[in-house]
């Protein structure tokens, strides 16, 4: 399902209101009709005004995490759409669902590593961006570590082994990381 192109009616009575739910969140064409600002009632500090500072603030070479959670329906995605609104002209921002890359009954936070690389890679690629040999070095030793090495000999075959020593580079590691999902995607083990 599209979320972008759902089309949504506000409800004028309460007795509208289970005709016009949608549990999903709002999409950012809907932002400036739908949104309504509930920060007063969160907190003093608005979480998306702290995460927007934060992310100005980061120096071009420091790792910055940022964990934004919640119960489902409690804003999370909408907030994150407002904030995404408010920052695209300073940012390269990548959106995409869970649901529809990988087998939400079965997933794991490697797999949610493997899609978000893939995504990266690619929005590299497109973008013709350089990226640092220290992250690309860093990959390399993860994609050499023990385990990866198991399952990518065990699901992968040995079409992706040559080029991990020799190009650890975007188009490559694209590759490998589409491949790795195609593999996750399929294989509950």
């Amino acid at each position: 399902m599209n979320l972008e192109n759902d089309i949504i009616i506000k409800a004028n009575r309460l007795e509208d209101i289970y005709k016009t739910f949608r549990s999903s969140p709002l999409a950012k064409k809907s932002l400036d009709t739908f949104y309504y600002n509930v920060d007063s009632a969160r907190s003093k500090v608005v979480a998306r005004d702290r995460i927007e500072r934060t992310l100005k603030q980061i120096d071009g070479d420091l790792d910055k995490h940022i964990l934004f959670i919640g119960y489902k329906g409690c804003g999370k995605s909408t907030e994150l759409n407002q904030l995404q609104k408010s920052i695209h002209d300073e940012f390269l921002i990548l959106t995409f669902s869970v649901l529809e890359e990988l087998d939400i009954a079965h997933i794991n936070y490697i797999e949610l590593f493997i899609v978000a690389m893939e995504k990266l890679f690619k929005v590299a690629e497109e973008q013709n961006m350089k990226i640092s040999k220290r992250y690309l070095e860093s990959i390399k030793d993860w994609v050499n570590t023990t385990e990866v090495k198991e399952i990518r000999e065990k699901y992968l075959g040995g079409e992706l082994e040559a080029g991990i020593e020799a190009k650890v580079n975007v188009p490559y590691l694209l590759k490998f990381f589409g491949k790795f999902k195609s593999s996750a995607k399929s294989s509950k083990s």
